[in-house]
């Protein structure tokens, strides 16, 4: 018979701890329980991952809007300034 743990060594993007925590919920019969904790850490992992992107990313926005904002104000100047120099 073919356990799930075995299952989980095809892909190769498992960690080796989690295929050993389902080998251990098959053996004691808790793996309910046992892939519960293993949706647990998943989440956590990806609430992680998705604070740290965002960590990333909020200063290059920042960045990128004060670009857009110093052309725009450049642009209006530009033009105020050519509208001057045609009164002389």
């Amino acid at each position: 018979m073919l356990r799930i743990h075995e299952l989980s060594f095809a892909g190769g993007d498992v960690k080796e701890e989690r295929i050993e925590m389902v080998h251990v919920g098959e053996e004691t019969g808790q793996l309910e329980n046992m892939l519960a904790k293993l949706a647990d850490i998943y989440d956590e992992e990806v609430a992680r991952t998705t604070a740290r992107l965002l960590a990333l990313l909020v200063p290059a926005l920042t960045i990128g809007m004060g670009v857009m904002i110093a052309g725009i104000i450049t642009s209006i100047l530009t033009a105020i300034l050519s509208v001057n120099t045609l009164a002389f």
